[in-house]
């Protein structure tokens, strides 16, 4: 039990103190800064952004770590003491709520009782102190070899270590507070605040429903909305995973917001720049980020056109451009520093960089275009359908699967599309989609995109029922369709949460023996076996979270750059040769092939036991440790 209580209170105190930094912000502005409602939310957002712009500054300074972390917390709540005691609270300016002020209703109030179950079963699954595959690779890799050196580094052979990185910081301080399971519990945090977010907003004005159903209907199309994001495997499983495309779904929903409301308000500037500095911080989680930005920016530049004229137009993108660009701008510059190249490896022709060349380029975006069911016409007039339909593990599949709920819900929001609460959403979900298509289809980098669908999916839902005028029919219409959205949520909370039970019974028996035991047998195997000063380099893997010794590994297996390192050396003393100008002095070799064309030197060198010695062998023969003589 202590093991589980233990890291709920250092995540509880990390969300506490980013919420009294924000709301201390928010107190000093006069609350005059825009924030979505409810206002705790926009508050503990605002902190976020703050305190990630604080973390890059000790990182850019090389003075991240434990003691920094834990001082910047301190004053954080310093600061919120002395505004609660000195500083007036003003009379709040901000953005309304979207939803009635009526009390939920019965069935909204069990919808929220089964999303908590389900999120507590998260809780527990983000506890499993094995991460996923890709927070091995960079996600809980950089933060730990952040603390480590102090400050930002570049990781050779890890492109991920130039990109932008801002839930990376966040995750840095949670390690720095705790472990890396508080890290995981940030983004459980970032998803359960996008449901939050999405089920407020998705609810009916007041007025759209009949005043005698307001009671009876109160928070049902909230529920659905949140239903209907949360009835995905892969949202799900990102929910308990050290990843951050939930983070990224949260801030395009909250630029969204943000950018409606000053639509509402007549393009007023406030709120577009508010608006432009969620759009920064997504630009600023990952490089596909910026698709979403664009998106939203040209749907409100094409409100304010047909609207205004060009000129209003130009005025909101310039609103949304500044701040966004100003918070890209940093991570854009430590590229530069780092490789040369501010969008490294990204326009590798024209800035350059290290560890890298145009036959990389060209496989990484072969790569990139083989991800998903196809690239011709037909296949991108199919693809709605089968993004929802044929979905599965895989790259060939999207790498992903969503629920079959979408195809209730999203024909309904299309046909409400006239409603501009309704249209508006659902054009910039559209764009984003486009984008997605044109690029890497993997299933992941559209969930900020059904964010934004889902919340157009509840606002149609509202909008159907308080189009309907008897009372029996509305009620048949919303029975029906909470039978169905139960329906499609059930299984894949029952798939995810499968292993929970079991989890919970270990974490309760010996929590601290269960984390011990999650470093895999061949990292174990190079922390006893070889010297401190080792440097292991990963054939065929390149998850690198748990090694001790410092090592190099691929980016992605299919444009190894590891392999272009050891360039086409024929022979295993050529193969060494190469090896020993990278500074290596062993070898971790998965044998489970990853389509990496290995020069035959190097196949050479791993068989020849007169220059690689084998100093540990895994029982089933996977995992093989060398060491070069």
């Amino acid at each position: 039990m202590g093991f589980v209580l233990a890291r709920a209170l250092v995540f509880a105190a990390l969300a506490l103190v980013l919420g009294m930094l924000g709301s201390a912000i928010d107190r000093l502005s006069g609350r005059r800064i825009p924030l979505p409602a409810p206002r705790a939310a926009g508050q503990l957002l605002l902190g976020t952004l703050v305190a990630t712009a604080l973390l890059f500054g000790l990182a850019a300074g090389g003075t991240l770590s434990r003691v920094a972390v834990l001082l910047l917390a301190a004053v954080a709540v310093a600061s919120w003491a002395a505004c609660r005691l000195f500083v007036r609270a003003p009379i709040s300016t901000g953005s309304p709520a979207s939803a009635g002020a009526d009390r939920w209703s019965l069935p909204a109030r069990a919808a929220a009782v089964l999303v908590a179950a389900l999120f507590a079963g998260l809780f527990l699954e983000a506890l499993n102190p094995y991460p996923a595959w890709d927070a091995q690779v960079y996600h809980l890799t950089l933060p730990k070899l952040w603390l480590a050196a102090g400050g930002f580094v570049r990781v050779p052979f890890n492109v991920y270590s130039n990109w932008p990185s801002n839930f990376q910081l966040l995750f840095a301080a949670a390690i720095a507070a705790g472990d890396a399971l508080v890290a995981t519990l940030l983004h459980w945090g970032a998803a359960l605040l996008l449901v939050v977010l999405l089920w407020h907003h998705a609810e009916s004005p007041r007025g759209e429903l009949p005043n005698g159903e307001r009671r009876v209907l109160a928070g049902f199309a909230g529920a659905i909305a949140a239903i209907l994001l949360l009835a995905n495997d892969l949202v799900l499983f990102e929910a308990r995973a050290a990843y951050v495309d939930l983070a990224a779904a949260l801030a395009l929903l909250v630029a969204y917001l943000l950018a409606e409301e000053g639509l509402e308000r007549d393009g007023e500037r406030a709120h577009l720049l508010a608006a432009g500095a969620a759009l920064g911080y997504l630009a600023g989680l990952k490089t596909t980020g910026a698709l979403g930005a664009v998106a939203l920016g040209g749907v409100v530049a094409i409100v304010e056109l047909r609207r205004a004229g060009g000129g209003r137009a130009m005025r909101a993108l310039a609103w949304l451009a500044l701040p966004a660009c100003a918070l890209l701008l940093p991570w854009l510059v430590r590229s530069a520093v780092q490789t040369g190249n501010p969008f490294y490896p990204l326009f590798w022709e024209r800035f350059g960089g290290p560890e890298w060349s145009s036959d990389l380029a060209t496989r990484l975006a072969q790569w990139q275009r083989s991800i998903g069911m196809g690239r011709e016409p037909l296949d991108y007039f199919l693809l709605p359908w089968r993004v929802v339909t044929q979905g599965d593990a895989g790259y060939d599949h999207f790498d992903g699967r969503l629920g079959p709920l979408w195809l209730a819900l999203l024909p309904l929001a299309v046909g409400q599309a006239h409603r501009r609460r309704v249209r508006r959403p659902l054009a910039v979900a559209a764009l984003a989609f486009a984008f997605w298509a044109a690029s890497a289809q993997q299933l992941r980098f559209l969930l900020p995109a059904l964010a934004l669908a889902a919340l157009a999916c509840g606002r149609a839902v509202a909008l159907l029922l308080g189009g309907i005028d008897r009372r029996a029919t509305r009620h048949a219409v919303a029975t029906l369709l909470g039978l169905v959205a139960l329906a499609a949520l059930v299984p894949p909370a029952a798939r995810e949460l499968a292993s929970t039970p079991t989890l919970a019974r270990r974490f309760l028996a010996d929590g601290e023996r269960v984390l011990a035991m999650a470093v895999p047998p061949p990292f174990r195997a190079i922390e006893e076996l070889t010297p401190p000063d080792a440097r292991v380099a990963l054939l065929n893997t390149n998850q690198t979270y748990f090694c001790p010794r410092t090592c190099v590994a691929d980016s992605f297996f299919e444009a190894s750059q590891l392999a272009a390192a050891l360039g086409s050396a024929t022979d295993a003393a050529g193969a060494r040769e190469r090896f020993a100008a990278l500074g290596v002095t062993h070898l971790l070799v998965d044998a489970r092939p990853r389509g990496i064309e290995w020069s035959p030197g190097v196949v050479a060198l791993v068989a020849d036991r007169t220059r690689a010695d084998p100093l540990w062998i895994s029982p089933d023969g996977r995992f093989t440790l060398l060491g070069l003589r």
